[in-house]
């Protein structure tokens, strides 16, 4: 393919642990071009641009002036205001979960990009995880009947740095994990989280957000769901974590774990056992979609919108809400 005929998309800020993923799979469409990475940290993002083979932007307005698309991995008290750029900048969006650290800030992102005319999606890349969407299938079908309940899980390691900072990611576990779950259950379930009740600890690190969080959630139809997003997988974990489901129907139960498409394999070379992974790169499914995006070709895939985005950030504060209050409360 032409470079000229190659969708061109532009990095703002390289602090989120998955803008290095994002980078390697742009890298890896042959329909795509990684043009540059921008960051007010100008290390951190001399060392991606480095990495993957691409410019540093030491002005926002210039990329965000050549970029055809833009995909925002800042911290997420920043969103709001790169979102703004982006969009007053007439670009299509791709930004990092979750949507803001407040539903205030997620509204105006929402409505800047409204205003502006451009589309705002969340990476919420669990959507295209080839077990989830056979799920959502089957419910879809009405295999599994109605539903009663779903048992669930976010696991995941302790995310370096400005993720431990309340201020900057807006709590700890609860807010990185809950929200990629609910995501899920709004999209496979059609149906709305009403309820929320939640216990949290710090537990298993020296920091000072929660690092162990369990939820209840009660959907609208009246089945409900539990929710273990918990920072609880050591470091040598091979993936950032894991994502599970059983889900409870009138007709039967199935179960997802979304990250099983690989295999363990053990040589005496490296004294120790390693995971081969062999499935379907999300993020890979993701940015093709978004790319389709930037092109005008509107996909009918799975891309999150920004509505889709403060849906679940609403679920995860009513749960810091229940913990104050030591009760459910409604989302």
């Amino acid at each position: 393919m032409n470079v000229n005929d190659k969708v061109k998309l532009g990095i703002l800020s390289f602090a989120h642990v998955h803008a290095s993923n994002y980078a390697q799979v742009i890298n890896a469409l042959n329909e795509l071009s990684l043009i540059g990475i921008w960051d007010d940290n100008k290390y951190r993002g001399r060392y991606g641009a480095v990495e993957f083979d691409t410019e540093y932007y030491d002005d926002s307005d210039r990329l965000l002036d050549e970029a055809d698309g833009i995909i925002i991995t800042s911290e997420t008290a920043f969103h709001k205001e790169l979102v703004e750029r982006a969009s007053q900048a007439g670009k299509h969006i791709l930004c990092e979960k979750p949507i803001a650290t407040t539903l205030e800030d997620a509204d105006t992102m929402i409505q800047a990009c409204k205003e502006s005319g451009v589309r705002l999606h969340i990476a919420f890349p669990m959507r295209y995880a080839p077990a989830v969407q056979a799920l959502k299938e089957e419910v879809e079908a009405g295999n599994v009947g109605d539903l009663l309940g779903v048992s669930s899980t976010n696991h995941g390691k302790l995310p370096p740095g400005w993720f431990q900072d309340k201020k900057l990611a807006g709590g700890g576990a609860v807010m990185d994990h809950t929200v990629h779950l609910v995501d899920l259950f709004r999209w496979i379930f059609n149906q709305e989280i009403t309820e929320v009740y939640a216990e949290v600890g710090t537990l298993l690190h020296d920091i000072v957000v929660e690092d162990c969080g369990l939820l209840s959630l009660e959907f609208e139809d009246g089945g409900f769901a539990t929710l273990d997003c918990s920072w609880s997988r050591p470091e040598c974990f091979p993936t950032w974590g894991d994502l599970t489901m059983r889900v409870y129907g009138t007709n039967g139960v199935l179960e997802v774990e979304a990250f099983k498409q690989g295999f363990v394999s053990y040589s005496d070379r490296w004294k120790s056992a390693k995971w081969e992974y062999w499935g379907t790169n999300s993020d890979l499914e993701m940015m093709r979609d978004f790319a389709k995006v930037v092109k005008g070709e509107r996909p009918k895939g799975a891309l999150a919108t920004g509505e889709d985005g403060k849906k679940a950030l609403a679920v995860a504060l009513a749960a810091y809400r229940s913990v104050r209050e030591r009760k459910p409360v409604r989302v």
